[in-house]
């Protein structure tokens, strides 16, 4: 499954890390590391204990973009072979449930807008075994008659493995989100034209407090990138982040 965005050339990214190919598939090169981790440090116990087993167990996450049909098929058979070999198999289907592409994917029009989502694939490896995945669905909604862009990013999926669980694997996967969702923003403030006004929306379904934590690392990224478009560069409006503390 490619990601062909409908708004967003190759030239409207940064060039630290993100390639925007012909065919549409974004690619990114980012590794998590344990300054990284070390910097979204978090008083709260059980993100503290995660970060130390996770300096204890590997130094550098690896964290790759899964576009295509193939990548995702391996991945699945990976990760459930691993689930019912360490964790329950009860709730096996969770290892690949956020592998499957659900609701409405591509380009299409809804409402007088132009709309385009995409579900982006970010999968963490060591040593080549995959810990985990983060499912981010992108939409991106232009309103010809407002000039309106609204940007949604949403985390829909977050599974880690049962080996690698407590381990941090979570917070890496919500750090290189939280870059690529900033680096997201920034190519859509690119691609818009004069006088238009962007709309942000970042949604994620807190259920406790790491979850909380995870959230807020996602956040402080996109409104860093935001800070420097309220001198309106461009004659580009910002509207306020708006942040939903669950899944839509």
């Amino acid at each position: 499954m490619k990601n062909r965005f409908r708004f967003l050339k190759d030239s409207h990214f940064p060039r630290n890390g993100y390639v925007l190919a012909k065919d549409g598939t974004l690619k990114i090169r980012h590794g998590v590391g344990a300054g990284d981790r070390k910097d979204w440090h978090s008083d709260e116990p059980s993100c503290a204990e995660a970060i130390e087993n996770a300096i204890q167990h590997r130094q550098y996450t690896s964290i790759k973009l899964g576009a295509d049909f193939e990548t995702r098929r391996t991945l699945a058979s990976q990760l459930l072979e691993e689930h019912l070999n360490n964790g329950s198999k009860e709730n096996a289907f969770s290892a690949i449930h956020g592998l499957m592409p659900s609701g409405q994917v591509g380009s299409f029009d809804a409402d007088g807008a132009k709309c385009d989502k995409q579900q982006l694939l970010l999968v963490a490896k060591h040593e080549d075994a995959p810990m985990g995945y983060l499912v981010l669905d992108v939409q991106h909604e232009h309103s010809n008659e407002t000039n309106e862009m609204r940007l949604s990013l949403t985390v829909d999926q977050l599974y880690v493995a049962p080996s690698f669980q407590d381990k941090a694997v979570g917070i890496d996967l919500f750090i290189a989100c939280g870059w690529l969702s900033a680096a997201i923003t920034r190519a859509t403030v690119a691609s818009m034209q004069t006088g238009g006004t962007l709309s942000t929306l970042v949604a994620y379904e807190v259920e406790n407090e790491q979850d909380d934590v995870c959230l807020s690392i996602l956040v402080a990224d996109v409104e860093e990138c935001l800070l420097p478009y309220d001198k309106k560069p461009k004659g580009i409006n910002v509207a306020r982040l708006e942040v939903i503390h669950e899944a839509i």
